[in-house]
């Protein structure tokens, strides 16, 4: 029986594969090997017809999206973690998840998508902002909107250049703070 016949996406034998699938992503994310990837090798990896991973994702992308997702909550976590810290030690924080992460983050940057970056920014939002002057809500916005765009610079040039070296979170955190106590200044 073919899943795509199967009306409740609950099913346990769908969520099984739905997890080998996710778990066979991960380890090639580990790998760093995304940009020969294709569909059949997960499938492959796993034990099943090529076509059933179509029954689970519209395309590759479809399926790195949705394990990039699933990083969600461990940010979120992170940001509990960092409620009280000053600025600096938020971004060691998230410069140190990035580094724990790097096989993942090295895809990203190979596939050339900030995606999971600006969700970073996004989460921590609310920490970020504080830092700025209250303007109307649309200027804000706007501010946050293009700091979102730096931060993701700032973390390329770390990835691409330094490949993620722990000795450069330090260095990275203080060039996050002052560009984010910075940013309405500079922005506006």
């Amino acid at each position: 029986m073919r899943f795509h016949n199967i009306k409740n996406r609950k099913d346990a034998r769908y969520l099984k594969i739905e997890q080998r699938f996710q778990s066979s992503i991960g380890k090639f994310f580990k790998r760093g090997k995304l940009a020969s990837l294709q569909a059949s090798k997960i499938s492959n990896d796993i034990n099943v017809y090529p076509s059933t991973f179509y029954d689970h994702y519209k395309h590759l992308d479809d399926a790195f999206n949705k394990f990039e997702r699933q990083m969600g909550p461990d940010l979120k976590a992170l940001k509990k973690e960092s409620t009280n810290l000053s600025l600096e030690n938020t971004y060691r924080k998230i410069l140190f998840f990035i580094f724990k992460n790097q096989k993942y983050y090295d895809a990203i940057l190979t596939r050339k998508d900030a995606t999971p970056f600006l969700q970073i920014v996004e989460i921590f939002r609310p920490v970020l902002c504080q830092q700025w002057s209250n303007y109307s809500e649309n200027l804000n916005e706007q501010i946050f909107q293009i700091f979102a765009w730096e931060f993701c610079g700032v973390i390329c040039h770390w990835g691409t250049k330094g490949k993620f070296s722990q000795d450069e979170i330090d260095y990275y955190a203080i060039k996050l703070a002052k560009l984010t106590k910075t940013a309405c200044t500079r922005l506006v």
